[in-house]
C-alpha cells in the first residue's frame, strides 16, 4: 500500500512538472540598441499671427541619441489653408496642398484641382524648409533650422503646415508587454 501510495505520488509530481512550462523561444532582451536617433521637435506645434505676405518660422530639433554627427531629414507634408469668414464668392475658402497635388475650394462651392507647381507658379502659397536636412554636431542634442512661407494672401488667411521626420528619425517608444498566463477556474 505505502508502494502504490509512493509511486503515485512520483507519477503526480512527474505529471505536474510536464504541464507547466517555459516559455523561452519567446525571451529576448527587452532592452535592445537602438539604430534611432530618437529625434524629436522642440515643440509640437506653433502658432503666428502676421499682416505681411511672407513669414519665417524657426524649426528646432532635438536627439537622445548624441555622440556621432548626424544629419536628421524633414519633409513638407501638407499645407491646409483656410479662408476667412467673410471670404466672397470668388475668394479661396479652403486649399489643400499634398504629395505635389493641390485642391481649391471658392466661396460659390466650385473646386480646382492643379499640381503644386502650377498652384506655385499662379501666385500660391510657397512652403520652403531652410535647409530640408538638419545637421546635429558630434556631442550636441538640438539642430536649428527654419520655415518660409511666401506669398501668403494677408488678408485673413490661416496656413497650417504639417512637418514630418524621416522613419529612421523619428523618435519612437518601444514598449515591450506581456500579459501574464493564467487559466480561468470557472
Amino acid at each position: 500500500m505505502k508502494l502504490t501510495k509512493y509511486i503515485l505520488g512520483l507519477a503526480l509530481m512527474a505529471g505536474a512538472a510536464t504541464l507547466t512550462s517555459c516559455d523561452q523561444e519567446n525571451e529576448g532582451a527587452i532592452y535592445e540598441d537602438s539604430v534611432y536617433q530618437n529625434v524629436s521637435f522642440l515643440t509640437s506645434s506653433t502658432s503666428t499671427s502676421t499682416d505681411q505676405t511672407e513669414a519665417l518660422i524657426p524649426v528646432d530639433l532635438s536627439r537622445t541619441m548624441v555622440g556621432e554627427a548626424y544629419t536628421a531629414n524633414l519633409s513638407i507634408e501638407y499645407i491646409e489653408i483656410t479662408g476667412p469668414d467673410d471670404a466672397g464668392e470668388k475668394d479661396l475658402t479652403y486649399g489643400y496642398i499634398e504629395n505635389g497635388n493641390v485642391v481649391l475650394s471658392y466661396g460659390n462651392g466650385t473646386q480646382q484641382q492643379m499640381t503644386q507647381a502650377e498652384y506655385e507658379a499662379e501666385g500660391g502659397v510657397k512652403a520652403v524648409l531652410n535647409p530640408s536636412s538638419l545637421t546635429f554636431a558630434a556631442n550636441e542634442d538640438r539642430a536649428e533650422g527654419s520655415l518660409t512661407l511666401t506669398n501668403m494672401n494677408p488678408n485673413g488667411y490661416t496656413y497650417k503646415v504639417g512637418l514630418t521626420l524621416s522613419e529612421n528619425d523619428a523618435a519612437i517608444l518601444k514598449i515591450r508587454w506581456r500579459t501574464r498566463n493564467t487559466r480561468s477556474t470557472r
